[in-house]
């Protein structure tokens, strides 16, 4: 069972007693004894099994701990002058309830903040809980409980190391009045713990009378005496709720008890004690008249008795006896999920505010229509865990004098709020022990229970398919409107998909699915218990815990921040969040709250543009269509637009394409005419814009004055008068159309059209991505510096999408730019303004027309022109295409593409404004703007978890696999690495790492480009790519990403794999090595991100990870690889840029064709590296199918050519016309420039013999992953690729010498037609050489 304060709330799962509470009262009592199902009697065995030490190997040191050891040295401040952790030092603690959500999190947090100064952390656990070998005992609930949950396991390796040394489970049993508790615990507890911290409660808000007073007043009396027996106690930290009594009126809650409406404490303390089973009855009622809970009574009760005892210890101490210790009782109204810590939106169960959120957005009505103004009190649990622990260490000990806090009648019926001031004097005039502390979300201006049901629905509405009811009908005006009724007219199916989760996901198996009933019963006793509270409006009194959250303010590990009305909004979409992740197990989403500095273009907060709202959230209406009728229309132009997105060749070729454009240009046009005629919400929206319309505010004489403009520029009649020469219509027969042109373009821009697009582009981005995330300094940075003027935005073309999300991002009066301005600026006048260029990058999780891309890259688009020598492939069949129809027809889209983040970057400035036309002319002005936004486009890229993930698997080919712990592990390995080097990532600390890598396998759609093997269970699971080319090469496409941004740590790594361990290698020759494979990369990615990582640093790096050793032989520096086989980072590094090494060793493989014919087309590389690649593939002569990419042998060969290894021919004479003809019928055109081996000795003999591109060939296998082959294997190889050249050129020898005569240019013509053989839709005898390579695809020949 849970373990929390707060709201009482409904168990799902059978309730069980897990309350931590030990030894009898002072004032005389005989306990009542469970019930004999919950009372589990200790083993005699139970202490020596508490005092076994379970063996933890430690890890080795690796790149991954010394980048932490490294970053937490940035942050040391943090943990410096920390009064906290200075208080714990040497300390010991004791916690109860570690079983439980607050318990769980205390214990996480004394581990993460002050696991290294205190001595250890003591847990009361009782044993319980059915296991193979019988009942489980405290260690091994411990281990399942604690151990096993997500919040231990994503802690690093050194941290949980540390907790199980630090943690010792104790044993107890709660029938026995000393609690069981073995004398050898006991003795060692008296001796040592200093602080305790009692969290154990029974919370179920069905609990008998007597259980929950076993649990709830008895327990803390017994935990009471229990400390009472401790050599040193420091602190006493018991946490209460602020919902005690609804019978306490509105208006200040003070920091004080107030009194029972039950009678005197003490005596119904004693008749509960001594009452039998009959009277138990009675007594319950009596109790439920005046508290909705037994739960909520026995907490008041509890602290009326802490309060006696207090008094009673004061008269022991002033009459000598033992001193008071320090004692706190620290209420909360309801605890909720994580702000942070221990991970985002964090929760254990659905019990308090918990069950609310999680009933509510699963279609069960909770919240009283009544409540929608008052505040949601709810508590983030880690802000509560930072108070209970840091108020321990601001106790002081009270003395004798000192006053009880009780509340008199008067003070009870106060309802006027005391200022701040006159509470402070009267805190000061008088001392008040135990100290009560009350935190409250009041003090950070907690948003109202319809915002938390807006959050509430927004994100349960954006993540499934839940339909909630809108906020003004759970919250009419008129309250009397159950909101049951409301809900129950939304088709909610998903109410035995709600108990079929909560069935499987809490394990209670007396509840069956069929009784979506009992659920709504479960959520109206729920919403029964609560209502009296929710009701209420209290003014919690927080001067103590603001006192207290003063002096933590310093310490970065402790401090509270108050949230503002935006981090509420976030706070409570990850609340959200963390239901669905940790409640329905549902592992593979994301929080969709935002940070601090972010805000979403789909989902606004700090942007709350009212107009734009109204733009995106109204439905036009129309006058001949129904709204029925338009909802469909709007549906079928998204799906439209969508599917053409992997369409990037124009219009369709089929019929049913054709049909498909006519029916969009259909429906748009009459989309547009509903939006021109729908005058009510052009009213409306210019009613809340106040007129502020931008650049189109413009009047008749504006229009007329623009249209001029237009009409008389420079570059219309230019247009105007070839239209003129090459139609041959009259000059003012062009006018006219250019005219009619003009208003139709006019008409086409008019507002109308705005709110279209808005709206539309807002559905599309709504079913396509989770979020749109902007930086709101960014936001507001160009707004101040592009103010009335012409702005050129400037994105990294990497989608059709970036100028729609552009666009989209700045819908008007966002930024409002001078439409006169502009035109005059394009129009060349002298007192236009100069323009600014805004750098964007936009990174996308994925790209919808991903498909396409890893098309372009294998070159395998179709076509036009059959004699185009750019598609090698054209005519095989590919699977890929058939499974991508399958899955469009059946996924669903919404969010499928996951987050896209926008990054505006400063605003380049141009003096002049004519440099935009001069951009192409290469001038000085144009290239600085060029540079500098390039520049500002490569410091905005943001690294993502998927291009992270997608490099680990890719990784993985070489290794049979990846299991997810190792991808885990390199995902915080290199978020780290980029943090080091100032590179910004788009996840945070406490999110949940494992939830990350299944969101990122989501994204990367692992159903169709990945394996996953699953033998042993969720721990042994081993990912694997999926051996199709287009598959392997979407991945490629974010794994490229990775490698721009550790390009450097990655040739180093290449370099530190090809080394041999235990063999030194001096400094010189490290240096030369690593400036050769810098050379051999510089043509494929560029090195933006890392111009400050040097060789020191990375070799220093490495030292400290000793993975390298520094040694002096000869008074040089020499350094050793150090042999770590169990270190996976430099590997991991290493395969970033292994497929690079390898294209460009299979490039010169193949250019092993300048042996035997005198040149090539340039044009023909790529299909031959393509052809001999597919042969070192079915060779296992490498292992990497990039090597198929066209783009890749391009890149090769600009780097042959840059290093003088091959040169363009120079004098076209050379080659005779006859050959140059004949290679222009094949596809060569006659201005496609010829290569060359480069002989410095200007022999132009036709037998040259390629030796540079071999010794470049056998430099290159030196830093291969499956490199190493002497000098005599790798010429094996190169002469086996051009056997297989021979017997291409062999094939059409003959039709070559008919075609150009017997010359020695034959080869060239020869091989350039088998190419194109090979190429064609019609492959003729070539068959089996097509064959041959779509076996490397994994594809199949043509059955045409």
């Amino acid at each position: 069972m849970s373990r929390h304060s707060g709201l009482p709330v409904i168990s799902v799962t059978t309730p069980e007693l897990e309350n931590e509470a030990p030894i009898s009262p002072k004032i005389p009592v005989t306990p009542v004894s469970p019930q004999a199902e919950e009372t589990v009697p200790m083993n005699s065995n139970d202490a020596r099994e508490g005092d076994e030490e379970e063996a933890v190997p430690k890890p080795r040191k690796g790149l991954l701990t010394q980048l932490e050891e490294t970053n937490a040295l940035k942050d040391s401040i943090v943990g410096q002058g920390s009064p906290v952790q200075a208080f714990y030092q040497g300390k010991s603690i004791l916690v109860t309830g570690v079983t439980g959500f607050i318990g769980k999190a205390v214990l996480w947090k004394c581990i993460t903040s002050i696991g290294r100064q205190v001595d250890t952390i003591y847990v009361l656990i009782r044993n319980g809980g059915a296991t193979r070998r019988g009942v489980a005992t405290a260690k091994e609930r411990l281990a399942s409980e604690f151990y096993s949950n997500l919040i231990f396991t994503s802690l690093p390796s050194d941290l949980q190391q540390l907790a199980h040394e630090k943690i010792r489970p104790i044993p107890y049993d709660l029938s026995a009045p000393d609690l069981a508790i073995s004398p050898i615990h006991r003795e060692e507890m008296i001796e040592k713990v200093n602080v305790v911290i009692h969290c154990a409660a029974a919370t179920t808000i069905t609990e008998r009378l007597d259980l929950a007073f076993e649990a709830n007043t008895l327990g803390t009396v017994r935990m009471m005496d229990l400390a009472d027996t401790f050599n040193s106690v420091d602190a006493f930290v018991y946490l209460s709720s602020t919902y005690l009594s609804s019978s306490i009126e509105d208006g200040v809650f003070q920091e004080k008890v107030y009194p029972m409406p039950t009678g005197d404490a003490d005596v119904m303390f004693q008749r509960i004690l001594r009452a039998g089973v009959s009277e138990l009855s009675a007594l319950t009622q009596e109790v439920l008249a005046q508290y909705p809970t037994t739960y909520a009574f026995t907490k008041h009760l509890t602290e009326h008795i802490i309060l006696r005892r207090c008094d009673l210890n004061r008269l022991e101490e002033a009459n000598g006896g033992k001193e008071q210790y320090p004692i706190a009782i620290v209420r909360a109204a309801m605890v909720g999920s994580a702000v942070e810590e221990p991970l985002r939106g964090w929760v254990h169960n659905i019990c308090n505010s918990n069950g609310l959120l999680y009933f509510t957005g699963k279609g069960f009505p909770c919240l009283d229509a009544s409540t929608k103004n008052e505040p949601a009190d709810i508590v983030p649990v880690d802000h509560l865990v930072r108070l209970l622990l840091g108020s321990a260490a601001m106790l002081q000990k009270p003395g004798v004098h000192f006053s009880l806090p009780w509340v008199n009648d008067r003070q009870s019926r106060a309802s006027s709020p005391q200022t701040t001031s006159s509470r402070r004097n009267s805190l000061s005039q008088e001392k008040f022990f135990p100290a009560i502390l009350q935190l409250s979300a009041q003090a950070s201006s907690a948003p109202s229970w319809q915002t938390v049901y807006s959050c509430t629905r927004s994100y349960w509405m954006r993540k499934t398919m839940i339909n909630l009811p809108r906020e003004e009908e759970v919250f009419p005006v008129s309250p009397s409107v159950f909101p049951s009724r409301i809900f129950s007219r939304y088709k909610l199916s998903s109410f035995a998909n709600v108990a079929q989760s909560l069935v499987t996901g809490l394990g209670d198996t007396n509840v069956q699915a069929s009784k979506p009933n009992k659920y709504r019963d479960m959520s109206a006793r729920l919403a029964a218990a609560i209502a009296p509270f929710l009701r209420k409006r209290w003014s919690p009194v927080d001067d103590a815990v603001q006192l207290i959250l003063a002096r933590l303010s310093a310490d970065a590990s402790f401090r509270v921040d108050n949230l503002t009305e935006s981090d509420w909004y976030s706070y409570y979409l990850d609340y959200n969040y963390g239901l669905h992740r940790f409640i329905d197990e549902e592992a593979n989403i994301r929080c969709l709250g935002l940070t601090k500095s972010r805000d979403c273009a789909l989902y606004p907060v700090t942007f709350d543009d009212k107009p734009k709202k109204l733009i995106l959230s109204r439905q036009v209406s129309s006058d001949v269509a129904s709204q029925d009728d338009i909802r469909k229309r709007e549906e079928r132009m998204i799906s439209y637009f969508i599917a053409a997105l992997g369409k990037r060749g124009g219009k369709g070729n089929t019929e049913a394409e054709v049909k498909e454009d006519e029916r969009w240009m259909q429906d748009l046009e009459y989309v547009l005419e509903d939006w021109y005629h729908d005058e009510e919400l052009q009213q409306a929206w210019a009613r809340q814009t106040e007129a502020k319309l931008g650049k189109w505010k413009l009047n008749k004489q504006e229009s007329i004055k623009l249209r001029e403009k237009v009409l008389n520029s420079p570059a219309v009649l230019k247009c105007l008068e070839q239209i003129q020469q090459s139609s041959g219509v009259s000059q003012q027969r062009a006018l006219q159309e250019s005219q009619q042109f003009y208003d139709r373009v006019r008409d086409r821009t008019a507002l109308p059209y705005i709110y279209f697009a808005a709206r539309f582009l807002d559905q599309v981005f709504k079913t396509l991505f989770e979020t749109i995330q902007v930086k709101v300094a960014e936001i507001e940075t160009l707004k101040r510096t592009t103010r009335d003027a012409p702005i050129i935005y400037v994105p990294v073309s990497k989608s059709l999408l970036d100028s729609f999300i552009v666009w989209f991002q700045h819908i008007p009066p966002d930024i409002t730019h001078d439409f006169i301005a502009r035109a005059k600026w394009q129009n060349d006048d002298t007192d236009a303004p100069a323009p600014k260029f805004v750098p964007i990058n936009i990174i996308y999780d994925k790209i919808p027309e991903l498909s396409q891309f890893t098309d372009d890259i294998l070159d395998q688009t179709t076509q036009t022109h059959a004699d185009s020598l750019n598609v090698p492939l054209t005519g095989v069949s590919r699977p890929s295409e058939e499974k991508a129809a399958r899955n469009r027809a059946d996924a669903k889209t919404d969010g499928s593409f996951g987050r896209v983040t926008v990054r505006f970057g400063e605003a380049q400035s141009s003096d002049s404004p004519a440099v935009f036309s001069n951009l192409d002319d290469n001038t000085e002005e144009s290239l600085m703007i060029w540079r500098a936004t390039r520049e500002e486009q490569r410091r905005l890229a943001v690294l993502t978890a998927p291009v992270v993930v997608a490099a680990t698997i890719l990784w993985g080919r070489t290794r049979g696999g990846v299991h997810l712990d190792c991808v885990i592990h390199l995902l915080q390995y290199v978020r780290q690495l980029v943090l080091m080097r100032n590179i910004e990532v788009d996840w945070e600390d406490h999110e949940d790492i494992r939830g990350l890598v299944y969101y990122s396998l989501r994204v990367l759609d692992s159903r169709r480009n990945l394996v996953v093997d699953q033998k042993h269970g969720a721990g042994n699971i081993r990912l694997r790519v999926s051996e199709h080319s287009d598959n392997i090469m979407a991945l490629v496409y974010y794994a490229n990403q990775l490698t721009d941004f550790v390009l450097l740590d990655s040739l180093f790594a290449t370099l530190y794999v090809a080394l041999p361990p235990a063999r030194e290698i001096s400094l010189e020759t490290l240096e030369k090595r690593f400036g050769i494979i810098k050379a051999l990369t510089a043509t494929e990615v560029t090195a933006s991100h890392v111009e400050h990582v040097t060789l020191s640093g990375l070799l220093a790096q490495y030292s400290a990870a000793t993975l390298i050793a520094e040694c002096a032989i000869e008074d040089s520096t020499h350094y050793t690889i150090q042999d770590q086989p169990d270190v996976v980072e430099p590997s991991f590094m290493a395969s970033l840029v292994q497929p690079i090494l390898d294209c460009l060793w299979v490039t010169t493989c193949s250019l092993s064709v300048l042996a035997v014919v005198p040149f090539i087309p340039q044009k023909i590389v790529p299909p031959l590296v393509q052809w001999i690649a597919a042969h070192l593939i079915s060779g296992r002569r490498t292992p990497f199918r990039e090597v198929l990419s066209i783009e890749s042998s391009r890149n090769a060969l600009v780097m042959l050519l840059k290093r003088g290894i091959l040169r363009e021919i120079s004098d076209p004479a050379r080659v005779s016309p006859t050959v140059r003809v004949a290679l222009h019928e094949l596809g060569v055109s006659l201005n496609d420039p010829l290569i060359e081996v480069a002989d410095s000795n200007g022999d132009d003999s036709s037998t040259l013999q390629p030796a540079k591109v071999f010794d470049l060939c056998q430099e290159i296998d030196e830093f291969r992953y499956s490199g190493g082959l002497t000098r005599v294997e790798v010429g094996h190889i190169f002469t086996k690729c051009r056997q297989q050249i021979n017997a291409m050129i062999n094939s059409n020898v003959d039709k070559a010498k008919k075609q150009v005569g017997d010359v020695v240019e034959v080869p060239v013509v020869a091989l350039v037609r088998t190419l194109r053989e090979s190429t064609a839709s019609n492959f003729g005898v070539n068959t089996k050489h097509v064959r041959r390579v779509s076996e490397v695809f994994n594809l199949s020949p043509s059955t045409e």
